[in-house]
């Protein structure tokens, strides 16, 4: 364990390129994500990010060089690599302690971006935003009226028509490749927002479905020696997964990320965006045997060991991801329909109320 300063966490990531505290900014942490990545900054580009600061775990498939190749990338790599634990030893951080990778989350962006409305995005994450509010500038100016802090996004697990197409290792050539290939979803809601409270999970994402459909459960350690048949049979649950997220976040000194999704500050229920979690690409499998390997990520990287067990009995069971409430993503409109996406109520003239 590593005792050490937010500053001096902040300090330890040595970027390419100065960070400036005033563009559109993206955060990310990530790792050997050069799959996905032109496609990823493609689409916040598009979207209006001006910005990305990109905290790196030492890639070595190519990611670090193409991001130092991109003129809007700070990008640099911290000698405390994310599945270390650390705690942060300055009084006003009383209690901030576990694995590296979240609380960069937490320290970089306050350090840099302190007063500036910052999108906090994994690289398997595309935010997904309404006609209405087509940008991420969009969305911010309606933060700025209404005084909030944080927004939420259900965190929509996205996936290809059949198993086989994980066996397609090569790269999306662009975003519209990526949606085409991989762009099914569960069109059923699974959050609900109450005022003051953080958001609350009231459904089944795609891979808890998954999970049950295979016989997958959250098995506690001490029964773990029983055959995979007589736990899929006893009372325990479906092993949880990523729902949601608080992707935008005002780094006002007083609002930050508390976990790797949420934010201190509950997110107001007006407004619920979306993004697309491309958790089953042609990426999944090599993703999976990293994390098992490095055991980096919460719980020594356990929830991957549940999508590495699934993913082998879809195999065995010719299963595939399709569901009753399975549909092709084609527009936000699906994603209101849905219960995914809400929007404040239009006023007169189609104002935002």
């Amino acid at each position: 364990m590593t005792e050490i300063s937010a500053t001096e966490l902040a300090l330890s990531v040595r970027f390419n390129r100065p960070i400036q505290n005033g563009p559109l900014t993206l955060f990310a942490v990530m790792r050997n994500e050069i799959y996905i990545l032109p496609a990823f900054l493609a689409h916040y580009r598009a979207l209006g990010i001006e910005q990305f600061v990109i905290v790196d775990d030492a890639s070595d498939d190519g990611t670090s060089e193409y991001l130092a190749a991109q003129p809007d990338c700070s990008s640099g790599m911290s000698p405390i690599r994310f599945g270390m634990h650390v705690t942060i030893s300055d009084p006003s951080h009383t209690g901030l302690s576990g694995r590296a990778g979240p609380i960069f989350k937490r320290v970089v962006p306050d350090h840099y971006l302190r007063g500036q409305h910052v999108l906090i995005a994994d690289a398997d994450e595309f935010l997904l935003l309404p006609p209405s509010l087509p940008r991420v500038p969009d969305v911010v100016a309606l933060m700025q009226q209404r005084g909030w802090k944080s927004v939420a996004a259900s965190l929509i697990d996205f996936y290809p028509e059949t198993l086989e197409e994980l066996g397609d290792p090569a790269a999306p050539a662009d975003v519209s490749e990526l949606f085409t290939r991989f762009g099914f979803f569960d069109a059923v809601p699974f959050i609900t927002l109450t005022p003051g409270q953080q958001p609350a999970k009231t459904g089944e994402t795609a891979s808890e479905r998954l999970f049950r459909l295979c016989g997958i459960r959250n098995v506690p350690p001490a029964f773990s020696f029983l055959p995979r048949w007589l736990n899929a049979r006893l009372p325990w649950g479906v092993p949880s997964a990523a729902w949601f997220k608080t992707p935008i976040i005002l780094y006002d000194g007083a609002t930050f990320m508390v976990a790797s999704h949420a934010a201190n500050v509950p997110p107001p229920p007006e407004i619920m965006l979306a993004m697309a979690h491309f958790k089953f690409t042609g990426d999944t499998y090599a993703k999976i045997q990293t994390a098992i390997r490095l055991k980096a990520h919460a719980r020594k990287g356990q929830k991957y060991a549940h999508y590495e067990e699934m993913l082998r009995v879809m195999e065995q069971r010719r299963l595939g991801f399709h569901g009753p409430h399975s549909a092709r993503y084609t527009a936000p409109s699906q994603l209101i329909a849905a219960g995914l996406m809400t929007l404040p109520e239009q006023g007169p003239g189609g104002a935002e109320t």
